[in-house]
Order: structure tokens, then C-alpha cells, then sequence
């Protein structure tokens, strides 16, 4: 089994990627000395015990694991990855009763219950991608590559498309049609494959312990929405930077393709809100809340009072009807904008950023999601002591 990772060259890099680049190669540079040190103490024990491959799977899985870390920090600093995603040539990972054999007996009767599997990343994706560029295709073609049987093959390829958004938002091309759409299908496609898995299993898709829906809504967000100009306009950069994007702003707030983005941060919201105190959430969730309370935020406070929501029976309301992310996973797109005209865009007493804030304040034994929590906390309190005037 060999473990490659295919990096990315970007020769003139920003201040942002700069950051993101470093962290990349800290986090790379903690994995290699575990691992080395794994080797020298766990090495010998495991071919005593009869499992000399176990140290191979560890280092493939975490080679994996890098990937997920890649396409989180380029989200988080705007920057493009540095690890080429959607060529990843490694194999799917092992099923979880493989990785996670307590034994060498127990891995042993796993492994030849659940052999290696013979496809790659690199093929899943460019067989769904080849599969809806194709035009008159019939919509029940059965897909050449197989859907993987465990999560976490699946979450890595979701952090994928994560990181094929920020590659496209680094090109400048996010927001042509084409590579929204060429997006769009690799969601469903993904969800499509994901909800096999749930079916197989015999789990509820909400329920994952790598919140795999909260960051397929997530993904959805940054495809119909500028995050990074959101923040800025929210004030990242301090008060004349958010003049400056306040015009690109109220443009995005007044869109279609904001209502999109706003019923996905509405359904994010539930989401967020229904995770059990006891759950360790992914290393996603922090950035995810934040960044959802942000177009959240510049959503109401962008939006002109006179603009009003999508009448409902109008030719608009019955075109949010076709918004396939949310027909495909039984959502109804028209129920979640109505949640969201119920969001009170004066804030006050009912203050919509507060879901997002309390998952962050929860979170406060990590020191990003604090910070987080404490930036939100101020535009809260600020918004909440305007409307008092």
C-alpha cells in the first residue's frame, strides 16, 4: 500500500495562504514525528502480536487525515489548498471493524471479512463528475465506481468538494455557472453515496460523529455566498475595509442566491442546535458557526428593510421548490425561508446568532472557538444595545 500526497504550486502566495501553508506543514511536521515515534515503541509489538500491518494502515489513515486538515485551514485563512484533493490517489480507507480491531485476532477475521478496496479518490471523482457532464444520460446509470462502505472515506471525500470550492474561489471562477453546477452535482452525488451508507448501516444521517451534513450545508453556503467578503464587511479588517465591501454586500444580501445560502445557515442552525452536550464535534464546527452567524448576520443587516421575503404562490416561492439540495434530502427549501422571515432582522430580544454562539462558548476548551465565540458575542451585544435606542 503506498501513501502519497500529491501537493499543489502556487509560486506567489498572499498573506493568508502564506499562514495557511505554514500551519499545513507544522501539522504535517507533528504527524511524521508521531508516527516515527509510533514506529520505534509500536512497531516491534505489532509483529510480535502477528499484525505487521498495522502501522501501515495507522500512517495511510493518517496521510488521510492530512487532507482534512488541508481543506479546513484553507477555508478558515481563504487560501487555496495545498494538497491536490480531487487527484488523491490513495485507496478508500478500511472499514471502521478493520481499523478499529482491538487485537490482532479480531483484525485479522475483519480484514478478511472486508478486503483493501481497489478504488481510489481520484476515481470516485472523476467518475461522478463524467457522469453529469455527460448530456441524455439516463438519471438511473448505474455509477462505474462503487460507493465506499465506511464514513470515513466518505468524510474525506466530502472535505474534497470543500476543497475544490476554495480552489475555485482562488481561480475566481466559484461563481461562474458552470462550476457551480459541476459543484453542485458532486454534492448530491456525494449525499447520493452517503445516504447508501446511512441505509446500509442503518443510521440516521444527522447522526455522525464527523457532523458530515453540518459540513455538507456548509460546503453549500461558501458555493452561494463570498464568506471571505462577508467577513470583511462584518468588519475582519477593520472599519473602512467593511465600508469598502458594504455595496458588494447589500448586491449579495438582495439575491436569490443569498436566500440559498441563509436556508442552508438556517438548517446548519438546527443542526448545531441539536448535537448532545457530550459530543466532541469535528474540527470543522468551530469555523462553520462562526462563519454561518457571519452571512447570517450581513443577510439582515445588508438586506434593505423594503425588501421583502418570497411571497408565497409567486413564481419565485415556487422556483425555491427546485433547489435539489434540499428535495434530495426530504428538506422542503420554502419551510426553511420561512423560518428565516420568523428571524426577527432587527436582532433584539430574539437573536439569531445565539445558537451559533452558545455551540462556540461550548466549545471554549478550544482556543479558536473561543475566540470566536468572544468575537460573536461583541456583535450580539452591540446589535442587541442599538435596537434598545
Amino acid at each position: 500500500m503506498k501513501c502519497e500526497l500529491t501537493v499543489s504550486g502556487h509560486d506567489k502566495l498572499g498573506c493568508s495562504q502564506r499562514a495557511c501553508k505554514k500551519n499545513f506543514f507544522l501539522n504535517l511536521t507533528c504527524l511524521l514525528k508521531t508516527l516515527t515515534n509510533y514506529g520505534a515503541t509500536g512497531q516491534q509489538q505489532n509483529k510480535q502480536n502477528g499484525n505487521p500491518l498495522v502501522l501501515t494502515y495507522l500512517i495511510f489513515r493518517a496521510a488521510l487525515g492530512l487532507h482534512i486538515q488541508d481543506a479546513e485551514l484553507a477555508s478558515l485563512y481563504h487560501a487555496p489548498p495545498i494538497l491536490r484533493h480531487t487527484g488523491n490517489r490513495h485507496f478508500y480507507a478500511c472499514e471502521n471493524e478493520v481499523f478499529t480491531a482491538p487485537d490482532a485476532e479480531s483484525w485479522a477475521k475483519a480484514i478478511l471479512a472486508h478486503p483493501p478496496s481497489q478504488y481510489t479518490f481520484r476515481e470516485w471523482f472523476m467518475d461522478r463528475t463524467q457522469n453529469w457532464a455527460q448530456e441524455g444520460m439516463p438519471a438511473d446509470r448505474r455509477d462505474t465506481i462503487p460507493d465506499p462502505q465506511d464514513e470515513f472515506t466518505l468524510y474525506i471525500m466530502l472535505v474534497g468538494i470543500q476543497a475544490q470550492v476554495c480552489e475555485a474561489c482562488e481561480l475566481g471562477t466559484l461563481f461562474m455557472p458552470m462550476t457551480q453546477e459541476e459543484i453542485l452535482r458532486l454534492l448530491l452525488a456525494w449525499y447520493k453515496s452517503y445516504s447508501q451508507y446511512c441505509a446500509l448501516h442503518q443510521v440516521l444521517p444527522s447522526s455522525s460523529p464527523f457532523c458530515l451534513m453540518i459540513l455538507w450545508h456548509s460546503i453549500f453556503v461558501s458555493l452561494f455566498s463570498n464568506i471571505h467578503d462577508l467577513e470583511i464587511a462584518f468588519g475582519s479588517s477593520g472599519a473602512k475595509e467593511a465600508l469598502d465591501k458594504s455595496g458588494d454586500a447589500v448586491k449579495w444580501a438582495i439575491s436569490i442566491d443569498a436566500k440559498r445560502a441563509a436556508a442552508h445557515v438556517i438548517r446548519i442552525r438546527r443542526l448545531l442546535s441539536s448535537l448532545p452536550i457530550s459530543t466532541i464535534p469535528a474540527i470543522h464546527i468551530p469555523r462553520i458557526a462562526f462563519q454561518s452567524a457571519i452571512v447570517l448576520w450581513c443577510y439582515f443587516r445588508f438586506r434593505d428593510g423594503s425588501v421583502a421575503h418570497l411571497e408565497v404562490d409567486s413564481a419565485e416561492w415556487h422556483s425555491v421548490a427546485m433547489w435539489k439540495e434540499f428535495a434530495d434530502v426530504g428538506l422542503d427549501a420554502r419551510e426553511l425561508l420561512r423560518e428565516l422571515g420568523r428571524v426577527r432582522s432587527g436582532f433584539g430580544a430574539e437573536q439569531p446568532l445565539s445558537a451559533f454562539s452558545e455551540i462556540l462558548q461550548r466549545l471554549g476548551y478550544w482556543g479558536m472557538s473561543k475566540k470566536l465565540g468572544d468575537i460573536l458575542n461583541v456583535a450580539i451585544h452591540e446589535e442587541t444595545d442599538v435596537s434598545r435606542v
